[in-house]
C-alpha cells in the first residue's frame, strides 16, 4: 500500500517520446511568470544607468544580469522538454527552482548598485539543489543518459562553490571580479555542451520552439510596458505632450514589427544537427537581451522628454537603435542565414546596420519603424510558397 502511494508521488523520470505531441505545460507557464518580473527588473537597471549616463557600467551589468536570469530558464526549459514526468517530486522541485529564480530577480537592485552578487549566488544555490536532484533521478532511471546526467551534476557541483567564493571572498566590482564573472559565464555555457557530448538529451523540437517563442513574447512585452508609460505621461500640467505621444506610438509599433519578424512563416529550427541547435539555442540570448534593452531605452526617452534632458534623450535613442539592430542580428544568426530561398542571405544584417545608425538623423524612431516595416514586407514577399 505504501509502495503504491510512493509511486503516485515519485515516478521513474524516463526520457520522453520525441515523436509525440508536446506543448508548454501550466507549470512551465507559471515558471515563466517569475521571469516576467526578473526581466522587468533587469531592464529597469539599464534604464536608470542610461538616465544617469553610466553607459558602459550599465551595459556590462545588464548583460551579466540578463545572463543570470536567462541561464536557469534555458536549463529548465531543455530539461523539461526531455524528462518532465509531472510527478509530485518534479513539481515541488520546479517550485523550489522558481523561488531560487525569485531570489536572483530580487538581487538585481543590489547588483546594479555595486556589483553585489551575494544574494544572487544564494539564489543559484537554492535553484541548483533541485536541479541536481532531478539530474540524479535521470541518471538513476535512464542508463542511456547516465553519463550525461553525471556531467551536468558535476559541472554544477564544481561551478557553484566557485560562484560563492567569488561573491563572498573577492573585491566586488573590480576588474578581476568582472573578468572572473565572464569566465564563469563561459564555463556555465560549456557544461551542457560537454554533458551532451556523451549523449544528447531527447528534447522535443516543437516544444523548444514554442518555449523560446513564449520568452520572446515576454521580452517584447517589456517594450509595450514602456509604451503604456508613455501614454500615461502624455497628459501633464503643461498640457498634452505630443513628443511623449510619438514615443508611445513608436514603442507600440516596434514590438509589433519585431513580433511579426520573429513569428512568420519561416521555420526556426531547420536542422536538428548539434552545431545548428547549439547556435540556435545560445544565439537567442542576443534576441532576448536586446528585446529587454529596447524597453529600457524607451523608458529613458520618456524620462528625457518629461525632463527636457537632451543628453538622456540622445543616449535613449542609441540604446533603442542598437538594441533593435542587435535583435535583427540575432534573428539572422539563428534563423535567416539558413534560409536558402531568400534572395539575399545578408538582408537582415543590412536592415540591422541601417537601424544601428538611425540616431544620426532627426526623429530616429521614425527611420527605425520604416526599416522594420520594409523588413516585414521583404520577408513576407520572400516567404516559402505553401
Amino acid at each position: 500500500m505504501l509502495r503504491e502511494k510512493y509511486k503516485a508521488y515519485i515516478r521513474p523520470m524516463l526520457a520522453r517520446d520525441r515523436s509525440g505531441h508536446r506543448a508548454a505545460t501550466e507549470l512551465e507557464l507559471l515558471f515563466d511568470l517569475v521571469f516576467v518580473i526578473a526581466i522587468s527588473l533587469s531592464a529597469e537597471g539599464l534604464h536608470h544607468a542610461t538616465a544617469e549616463a553610466h553607459y558602459l557600467d550599465g551595459l556590462t551589468k545588464f548583460l551579466i544580469a540578463f545572463f543570470a536570469l536567462w541561464w536557469p530558464w534555458k536549463q529548465f526549459t531543455w530539461f523539461a522538454s526531455a524528462f518532465d514526468n509531472d510527478d509530485a517530486a518534479y513539481r515541488i522541485s520546479t517550485l523550489v527552482m522558481m523561488f531560487g529564480a525569485l531570489l536572483i530577480a530580487g538581487s538585481l537592485p543590489l547588483f546594479f548598485n555595486n556589483f553585489d552578487i551575494r544574494l544572487m549566488s544564494i539564489g543559484y544555490v537554492v535553484l541548483r539543489i533541485p536541479q541536481i536532484y532531478l539530474w540524479w533521478r535521470v541518471g538513476r532511471d535512464n542508463s542511456d543518459y547516465c553519463v550525461t546526467a553525471q556531467r551536468h551534476m558535476v559541472g554544477m557541483l564544481i561551478l557553484q562553490p566557485c560562484w560563492l567564493i567569488l561573491a563572498f571572498l573577492t573585491d566586488l566590482g573590480s576588474a578581476a571580479f568582472v573578468t572572473l564573472v565572464v569566465i564563469g559565464m563561459v564555463l556555465e555555457c560549456a557544461v551542457p555542451i560537454y554533458a551532451n557530448n556523451a549523449k544528447s538529451i531527447p528534447w522535443h523540437k516543437h516544444h523548444i520552439v514554442e518555449r523560446y517563442g513564449l520568452l520572446n513574447i515576454i521580452v517584447l512585452g517589456e517594450i509595450l510596458v514602456s509604451a503604456a508609460l508613455g501614454v500615461q505621461s502624455m497628459t501633464s500640467e503643461r498640457g498634452l505632450d505630443l513628443g511623449l505621444g510619438m514615443i508611445a506610438l513608436c514603442a507600440t509599433i516596434i514590438p509589433f514589427t519585431l513580433w511579426w519578424l520573429y513569428f512568420n512563416e519561416e521555420e526556426h529550427l531547420t536542422s536538428e544537427k548539434a552545431p545548428h541547435v547549439l547556435l540556435w539555442s545560445y544565439g537567442h540570448f542576443f534576441i532576448f537581451a536586446s528585446g529587454a534593452a529596447i524597453g529600457a531605452g524607451f523608458s529613458a526617452l520618456i524620462d528625457a522628454q518629461a525632463d527636457s534632458a537632451m543628453s538622456v534623450e540622445i543616449a535613449g535613442k542609441w540604446v533603442v537603435s542598437i538594441a533593435v539592430a542587435t535583435y535583427l542580428f540575432g534573428l539572422w544568426l539563428v534563423r535567416d542565414r539558413h534560409l536558402i530561398h531568400l534572395t539575399a542571405g545578408f538582408t537582415m544584417l543590412g536592415f540591422a546596420a541601417l537601424i544601428a545608425f538611425s540616431p544620426i538623423v532627426p526623429f530616429a524612431q521614425l527611420p527605425i519603424i520604416t526599416v522594420l516595416l520594409v523588413a516585414v514586407l521583404f520577408l513576407r514577399l520572400n516567404a516559402p510558397s505553401k
